[in-house]
């Protein structure tokens, strides 16, 4: 005869005593062959970080940054549900739920970041809550550095109308300003100057990477040679890839009348 019962298996090696006439009620030939010992080691799972990656994989400053982590269960244990923490710079971004898992099998969890200048790493961590016993309790995380690119603001180019005014005439000039670095620029300020000296500024709000966009100034001409020059990120707000050509000059000379 089989005589069936169920147990919830536990992490770690177990004993298990089976003894038939247990009350000792029969006579028997033998009284010493009632019992049974086995033990019973039950399989526990392994979460690794299987793979980390990002689109767009050449950010810019400014861009939404998608991360895809792939979690995957090497052990032979079925694994239940757990969770992944990520952080970059060692600044908590989340912690996001993965289903159960059996051996062998693998499962993915995404998360966004505003990228921002400079170098980063980005951390992740499976079974963050440590919910689970594992055969190796040490290889849940995975480290990956990247960099952001920077944006690049340059003045392109500087156009006036009239291209030859006369004394007195007031002069327009166009100043195209582009962004020619990765990310985009934020919040940042056109200077102008005539002869070198500072007039005024202006604001832009925000340039994206390979765009461009234009201001105007009015000057009213005067006698003599004059320099007109713009000045890009005037308030040195922006981290640029280049820093050495936010400025761009021209000269005009007014028609004297005769």
């Amino acid at each position: 005869v089989n005589v069936t019962f169920t147990w919830k298996a536990e992490l770690g090696t177990h004993e298990f005593d089976f003894l038939v006439d247990y009350y000792d009620r029969l006579s028997e030939s033998s009284e010493d062959n009632n019992s049974e010992h086995i033990e019973l080691t039950t399989q526990i799972p392994d979460l690794v970080i299987e793979d980390l990656t990002w689109t767009p994989p050449d950010a810019g400053v400014g861009d939404l940054v998608t991360f895809t982590v792939k979690v995957k269960n090497q052990g032979p244990g079925n694994a239940g549900a757990t969770r992944v923490l990520a952080n970059i710079d060692g600044k908590y971004i989340g912690n996001y739920a993965i289903d159960p898992l059996k051996p062998d099998e693998s499962a993915t969890t995404t998360f966004q970041w505003e990228a921002t200048p400079g170098s980063h790493y980005v951390s992740v961590t499976a079974d963050s809550d440590k919910n689970e016993g594992e055969t190796n309790e040490e290889n849940n995380q995975l480290k990956k550095t990247f960099s952001i690119l920077p944006p690049d603001l340059l003045i392109s180019s500087i156009t006036w109308a009239p291209v030859n005014p006369n004394l007195g005439d007031t002069v327009t000039f166009t100043v195209n300003i582009e962004n020619k670095g990765g990310g985009k620029a934020e919040n940042f300020h056109l200077a102008y100057y005539i002869d070198d000296e500072l007039i005024t500024t202006v604001p832009v709000t925000s340039l994206a990477a390979d765009n461009t966009t234009f201001k105007t100034y009015n000057w009213k001409s005067k006698e003599g040679r004059h320099t007109f020059k713009a000045f890009v990120d005037f308030n040195d707000y922006v981290a640029e890839e280049n820093e050495n050509n936010n400025g761009y000059s021209v000269t005009i000379v007014p028609n004297m009348a005769d």
